[in-house]
C-alpha cells in the first residue's frame, strides 16, 4: 500500500511540475510576442514619420529654391512681364521634370497682391484680376522678405486645387516690390507619401493652426477622425504639451499612435498603425496558429509522460 501510495504521489506531482512548465512556458511565449508586436509596431510607426518627414522636406527645398532661382533672374535683368512668364515657365517645367514635385502654377504677384503672370495663364490683363492680399502667406511673405512662407491650405486661384501654398517676397529700393508664389497639390503629395510608408501605416498631416491637411488612408479621412473625435483628442494632447519634436508614442481610439512636431517645418507628422493586420511580420501573423501548434504539442508530450509514468 505504501509503494502504490509513493507511486501516485509521484505520478501526481510529476504532472503538476508538468503543468506548472508548460504554463510558464506560454506565458513567456506570450510575452515574446507581445515584446516583439510592440517592437515591430514602434519600428514601423517611426520609420512612417521619418520618411514623410524626408519627403516633405525634399518638396520644400525643392520649391524654395525654385522660387529663389525666379527671384534671382527677375532682380538681375529689367522686369518684363512675358520675359518673366517665359522664366517661370521654364522653372516649373525642368525642375518638375527632375523632381517630380506635384507643384500647382507658379504666380508672380505685384506691390498690390495681383497675379501679373503665371504659369498657367500668361500674363494676366488688369481685366481679369486675381487679388491674393487676404492669403496669409502673402501677408507673412510682404513682412519678411526673401523667406520662403508657408499658408494654410487653399484652393488654388488658377490651378483650383486643394494646395499648400508657399511664397517669397521680393524688395526694390526697401520697399516690398512684389512676390513668387506657387502650391503643392496635396491629392498628389499624399500618393507620394503613401508610397514610402510601410503597410498597415498611415500618415496625417497637420498645419501650424492644427488644421487638417492630408491622410494617407480614405478609411482615415477627416471626415472619418472627427466622427470618432480621434482629431479633437489629438489636438488636446498636442494643447498639453505631451508631444514635441522627438517622436511620442500613444493610443488613441485603440490606434497605436506616433506624433512628432516638426522642428524643421510647420507641420506636425501623425502616424497611425491599423492592428487588424501584421502582414509584414510572419510571426505576428500567424501567432494563433503558433500558439494552437505549441499548446497541442506540449499536450501530447503531457500525455506521453504520464502513459510512462503508469507503466512504473
Amino acid at each position: 500500500m505504501l509503494l502504490l501510495a509513493k507511486k501516485i504521489k509521484n505520478i501526481f506531482s510529476s504532472k503538476i511540475l508538468l503543468f506548472f512548465a508548460i504554463f510558464l512556458f506560454t506565458i513567456t511565449i506570450f510575452v515574446i510576442e507581445i515584446i516583439a508586436n510592440h517592437r515591430y509596431v514602434s519600428k514601423n510607426l517611426t520609420k512612417s514619420i521619418q520618411t514623410s518627414e524626408k519627403k516633405v522636406g525634399e518638396m520644400l527645398k525643392s520649391s524654395q529654391q525654385a522660387l529663389m532661382d525666379i527671384i534671382a533672374d527677375v532682380e538681375s535683368k529689367p522686369f518684363n512681364h512675358r520675359k518673366l512668364e517665359q522664366t517661370i515657365q521654364r522653372a516649373r517645367g525642368i525642375r518638375f521634370q527632375f523632381n517630380k514635385i506635384p507643384w500647382t502654377e507658379f504666380s508672380w504677384i505685384d506691390s498690390r497682391n495681383n497675379i501679373v503672370v503665371d504659369s498657367k495663364l500668361g500674363v494676366v490683363s488688369s481685366n481679369n484680376t486675381i487679388n491674393l492680399s487676404n492669403r496669409d502667406y502673402v501677408q507673412k511673405a510682404l513682412k519678411d522678405p526673401y523667406k520662403i512662407q508657408i499658408g494654410a491650405v487653399v484652393i488654388g486661384s488658377t490651378s483650383f486645387k486643394r494646395m499648400i501654398p508657399f511664397g517669397i517676397a521680393t524688395q526694390k529700393n526697401g520697399k516690398y516690390s512684389g512676390a513668387i508664389v506657387l502650391g503643392i497639390e496635396i491629392k498628389k503629395m499624399t500618393e507620394i507619401i503613401k508610397e514610402t510608408l510601410p503597410k498597415n501605416c498611415t500618415i496625417l498631416l497637420l498645419g501650424v493652426g492644427n488644421e487638417f491637411l492630408l491622410s494617407s488612408d480614405e478609411d482615415l479621412s477627416e471626415n472619418k477622425l472627427n466622427k470618432t473625435q480621434f482629431l479633437e483628442k489629438l489636438i488636446k494632447l498636442k494643447s498639453s504639451g505631451k508631444t514635441s519634436s522627438k517622436i511620442e508614442f500613444t493610443k488613441l481610439n485603440g490606434y497605436e499612435v506616433a506624433i512628432k512636431l516638426s522642428d524643421k517645418y510647420p507641420f506636425t507628422f501623425v502616424a497611425i498603425y491599423n492592428n487588424s493586420s501584421h502582414d509584414n511580420n510572419f510571426l505576428l501573423k500567424h501567432s494563433v496558429k503558433i500558439k494552437i501548434l505549441i499548446l497541442i504539442a506540449l499536450s501530447i508530450i503531457l500525455i506521453i509522460l504520464t502513459a510512462r509514468f503508469n507503466k512504473y
